[in-house]
């Protein structure tokens, strides 16, 4: 759900039953539902459904498995393997990347409750991607910037 809510609407924006929105109020809506996700996530824990690591366990296989088929690269090579580790930290970085790329878009059209929504993500991805998120660098080459993961 994180991939297509994370994905930029067309420029003609979409239509749901009668109602038509521009692009702009799309990503609004998109980042409200991405920030919903996150919040959902946390009140498991909150409200003691489950401990603070496994909710940040269920954020980290979320975003690392924010693709059109759910999966992330050498996904074959077992659940415990140190290949499957670090190609599951490395899909997390770069959507987690891609994720905070798309709540900073600020289309300033000022709907509170986005802004709020773009807030609450930060604090809430923070929180939740406290313990796997020092493995993430940004690396800027003259190729480009991109995501990479270290293992410690």
């Amino acid at each position: 759900m994180l991939n297509v809510l994370a994905t930029r609407p067309s420029l003609w924006g979409y239509t749901v039953g009668e109602e038509r929105f521009g692009r702009d109020a799309a990503i609004d809506l998109q980042q409200i539902a991405i920030a919903q996700c996150l919040e959902w996530i946390e009140q498991g824990y909150m409200r003691g459904h489950y401990r603070r690591s496994t909710a940040q366990r269920l954020f980290e296989k979320a975003v690392a498995r924010m693709s059109a088929d759910g999966e992330y690269a050498d996904a074959d090579n077992g659940e415990n393997g140190s290949n499957n580790s670090a190609a599951r930290g490395q899909a997390y970085c770069e959507n987690r990347y891609r994720l905070d790329q798309f709540m900073s878009i600020d289309n300033s059209s000022g709907n509170l409750d986005a802004r709020d929504a773009r807030s609450n993500y930060r604090d809430s991805a923070k929180r939740l991607g406290d313990d796997i998120d020092i493995h993430c660098q940004l690396v800027t080459t003259p190729g480009g910037t991109h995501v990479t993961y270290r293992e410690s």
